[in-house]
Order: structure tokens, then C-alpha cells, then sequence
């Protein structure tokens, strides 16, 4: 383990350790630099400071240095990194010895959980879950040279491997795991238990300083020296025709080809995403367009039914006055005739 002033973080991860069914362990833990006594304290309140070896370094050799500081006082013949902000399933040590005790692999590695969190104070607060690499049923070379896909605290390898590759590459800021994972898997095969995650690795997205992640803090860092590395590889495949060189520049230029096919894919996306918003509006323009004509024809219709009405009721009006008139006219032509009868009588 390696640690660099995070007591918090490390009590969380040698609780995990602790919690091991598996006993038969040593956890060296290298201060890389940091505070002393958060560190002492934690190991005391452990529970397994019988266990710890605690190298202290005055000042800070780096990430990946320490790992080989670690490396060089361990005396087990497995090896495996736990960095001081992950954590372990009860079951990881029991599961990844029985399975290197009955393989030839010269290394296994566990399904591993992304755990996403953050920190106030003295409080983590876990935020979300998620399986990393969930289609992954294996560990193989080709998919380590698009890049690293296997967390530290998820493989378990065989320590006289670790030794023949000799350890990790110091000289490096970051990315020395994908390196070493490279030179192991070049090597021999590494065995992979499915399931239930268990290992986790866990992200402080948004936190900074003591307390981010290096893949976030340190992204375009991680970019850099991962072409740095492939460089390297390439160089020595120029000078002497062996190693990884060509297929990492071929993975690589994969890779980038993908990139730009996605790239281009989620513009299409985007421009048939405006298009069907103009469409859209265009749509409800003419609709609200449509909606407009057809309010005024219900006008003009309601209008001319009532004009019709009207004309309806003149005409009948009309009908009523001839009507009435014939009707008059008769009655006044009955009345005549009837004076007219009267004075001859008399």
C-alpha cells in the first residue's frame, strides 16, 4: 500500500484489509512523504497492526516508486497493490489465492466496481455505482495495448514475476501499471474471476489536492505520457524489430480512427438533431398557420350562416307580409261585396 496523506481514505482501506477471510497476509505500507502520526494512528486502530510494515519515505519518491519501495520489503510469493483510497471485498484475498494456488497463470485479476463519492470533513458520502469494463468475461493482451482496463487493487500476480519484469518503471509520473500490465501480459496469461465485483475502485470525481484521483486530477498528464509510453515502444521495435512498438501504434491508430468515426457519428446526431428542430418548428408554424385559416374560415362560415339567417328570416317575413296582405285585400273585397249586397236590400 501506498499512502500520502490521506488518513481517512487509509483507515477506510485497511478496514477492507482487515475484514480479509483470507489471513495469511503482510500489508507493507509505504508513507510516501506525508504526515506521520495520521498515519501511525490509523495503523494502530486497525485491528492488524501486527501485520503492517510501515516504511516511512522523508521525503516523496512518487507513485509508482513506491510501489517498488513496497515491493522490495514484502516477502510473500503473491503481490498485490492496494492503494490507500480503494477498498477490497471480504472475499478478494481468499478468491485470488485459491485461484493462483491451482493455476499456471501468472496472474489473476477480479471484477471490479467503480464506486463514485465525495468527501465533507470526515464523512464519505458514496454518490452512485457502476461495473467497470461490465462486457469483460477475460484479460488479454490485445485489449491492454488500446489501453489500461485493469485497477491495481483488482490483480493478484505471482511475486517472482513481478521481480523478472522488474517492477514498475519509476522514471514514470503516472501510468506505470499500464506499463507493467503490458510486460505481464507479454509474458503469460492472466486468469480473471467473474462475478460480483470484488474489488472497488473508488472516484472523487470533483475533489482536489490530497484527496482527488490522479486519472482526474492529472487527465491530461495520463494522455501525455501514455503516447510517452507507446513512443518508447515503438522506438525499440524500430532498433531491434521485437516488442510491442508496431501493435501499440496500430492499436493507437485504432483507436483514434474510432475516435473521429464517433466524433463524426455524434455530428450527424447533432445536425439531423437541429434539423428535426426546425423541421419541428417549421411544422408548428404551418400548423399554427393552418389553425389561424381555419379559425377565420369558421368565421367567415359562422358569419354567412348568419347571414343566411337573416336572409331566411327577411324571406319570411316577406312571405308573411304578402300573405297577409293577399289575406287583407280578400277579407276587405268580402267586406265590399257584402256592403255592396247590403244596400241593395235596402
Amino acid at each position: 500500500m501506498r499512502t500520502r496523506d490521506r488518513p481517512l481514505l487509509l483507515r477506510r482501506a485497511l478496514a477492507s484489509v482487515a475484514a480479509q477471510r483470507f489471513v495469511d497476509y503482510e500489508v507493507v505500507l509505504v508513507n510516501d512523504g506525508g504526515a506521520v502520526e495520521p498515519v501511525e494512528a490509523a495503523v494502530a486502530g486497525s485491528g492488524i497492526d501486527d501485520r503492517v510494515v510501515l516504511v516511512r519515505n522523508v521525503s516523496s519518491v512518487g507513485r509508482e516508486a513506491a510501489v517498488n519501495v513496497g515491493a522490495a520489503r514484502a516477502s510473500g510469493r503473491y503481490l498485490v497493490v492496494l492503494d490507500d483510497d480503494d477498498s477490497w471485498h471480504p472475499a478478494f484475498l481468499e478468491r485470488t489465492t485459491t485461484f493462483l494456488d491451482s493455476s499456471d497463470d501468472l496472474a489473476v485479476a477480479v471484477r471490479v466496481e467503480v464506486v463514485r463519492e465525495r468527501v465533507e470533513g470526515d464523512v464519505i458520502t458514496e454518490t452512485s455505482r457502476e461495473t467497470l469494463a461490465a462486457d469483460m468475461r477475460r484479460i488479454g493482451l490485445v485489449d491492454i495495448l488500446y489501453g489500461n482496463y485493469i485497477p491495481t487493487m483488482s490483480l493478484l500476480l505471482r511475486r517472482n514475476v513481478f521481480d523478472e519484469i522488474g517492477g514498475w518503471n519509476s522514471a514514470l509520473p503516472v501510468q506505470a501499471d499500464w506499463a507493467f500490465n503490458m510486460a505481464l501480459l507479454s509474458r503469460g496469461t492472466v486468469g480473471f474471476i467473474d462475478g460480483e465485483p470484488l474489488a472497488f475502485w473508488h472516484w472523487r470525481v470533483d475533489a482536489e489536492g490530497a484527496l482527488g484521483n490522479s486519472v482526474h486530477l492529472a487527465a491530461h498528464e495520463h494522455v501525455d505520457v501514455n503516447l510517452a509510453i507507446r513512443d518508447d515502444f515503438l522506438r525499440e521495435y524500430i532498433a531491434t524489430g521485437r516488442g510491442l512498438g508496431a501493435l501499440l501504434m496500430i492499436a493507437e491508430s485504432s483507436r483514434r480512427l474510432s475516435a473521429e468515426l464517433a466524433a463524426a457519428h455524434d455530428e450527424r446526431q447533432e445536425i439531423m438533431r437541429v434539423q428535426e428542430l426546425k423541421l419541428a418548428e417549421n411544422l408548428s408554424a404551418g400548423l399554427g398557420s393552418l389553425r389561424e385559416s381555419i379559425e377565420s374560415m369558421r368565421a367567415h362560415l359562422n358569419a354567412l350562416d348568419h347571414l343566411l339567417h337573416s336572409i331566411d328570416e327577411g324571406i319570411e317575413r316577406t312571405m308573411n307580409d304578402r300573405w297577409y296582405s293577399r289575406f287583407a285585400r280578400t277579407v276587405r273585397r268580402g267586406d265590399d261585396k257584402k256592403g255592396t249586397e247590403a244596400e241593395g236590400d235596402a
